[in-house]
């Protein structure tokens, strides 16, 4: 559809500015205009909170071009809804970014990404560590946190961490989205401890796939399950599938390489509501999940 847009980045200011501003653009008209002064984030007028020198904070607008308004959330938080846009346009062309006139010192300000038509996005890049606030994402209790791994390549080193040790409760991170009946293209990232007893990732009863003592499955209609390959501990894996929710066939590819195809899956005349990771309960480590993209899958362009 195009009207839903959502913008993420993160920023660090070693002194406080006065009038930092983050402009979303049509042409030379701004938009959307976020700014510092005071020791305060705003928008346009708006106060949405105090901020700190030093400190790293994580911003994520969601966009409705339909409604001409948007949503501010900092560090997972909701700071702010239904601001209105400061003109009326139908779409948005450049970023501006830019410190006060007569700012001291540096400000940092990665990573950023401006996206649209995603059905489910995300990265973790606008949050903060600790316990997951948005309340979009459902978690087990006091078992999930948003953490950064520094042996990561910066600045996207923010990840979702299950923990099954805490309790010795299985571990488990969903978001619900209004049912949908289409081809589908669903890529996530994970990374396993050695020994992992079970990891479930699934699309409702669509498709589901499961890793076990490091190998991974995909379970086929009728309740059988395909492995499609052996798994190395410790070590940041990307799972791409392609499914069709006509035949409930599926093709599966694993850090870019094709594992399976034409996977009979339960998805044939399937609703997809849900997306889920949950863990066994009394895993050796952490699990981490990362950069979970939930999009139509759309035929190639004609020559």
């Amino acid at each position: 559809s195009g009207n839903r847009l959502r913008l993420e980045f993160r920023f660090r200011q070693d002194t406080l500015q006065n009038d930092a501003r983050w402009e979303l653009c049509n042409g030379e008209d701004a938009v959307i205009q976020l700014s510092t002064r005071d020791g305060a984030l705003y928008s346009e007028n708006t106060y949405l909170m105090p901020y700190q020198a030093g400190t790293d904070y994580g911003v994520q607008l969601e966009i409705d071009l339909a409604a001409q308004s948007f949503q501010v959330f900092v560090n997972g938080s909701e700071k702010a809804q239904g601001v209105k846009f400061l003109s009326s346009i139908s779409a948005v062309d450049n970023l501006v970014v830019s410190t006060g006139k007569t700012a001291t010192g540096n400000m940092n300000f990665k990573p950023v990404r401006l996206s649209r038509d995603y059905l489910v996005q995300e990265r973790w890049i606008a949050y903060g560590t600790g316990a997951l606030q948005n309340g979009s994402w459902q978690t087990s209790d006091g078992n999930v946190t948003i953490q950064s791994m520094t042996s990561v390549t910066p600045p996207d080193t923010y990840s979702a961490v299950l923990n099954t040790q805490k309790g010795g409760s299985q571990a488990w991170l969903k978001k619900q989205i209004s049912p949908i009946q289409m081809d589908l293209e669903w890529e996530f990232k994970f990374l396993a401890p050695d020994g992992i007893g079970a990891l479930t990732a699934s699309l409702s009863d669509a498709l589901r796939l499961k890793i076990e003592q490091n190998r991974l499955y995909v379970q086929e209609a009728g309740g059988g399950r395909r492995e499609l390959c052996e798994l190395i501990p410790n070590l940041w894996y990307t799972v791409s599938c392609t499914l069709d929710t006509d035949t409930g066939k599926a093709c599966i590819m694993v850090n870019g390489k094709k594992k399976a195809g034409g996977v009979q899956t339960s998805a044939a005349n399937t609703s997809v509501s849900e997306i889920l990771f949950q863990t066994g309960a009394g895993q050796p480590e952490n699990v981490w999940i990362d950069d979970i993209v939930l999009k139509p899958s759309l035929p190639l362009p004609e020559d």
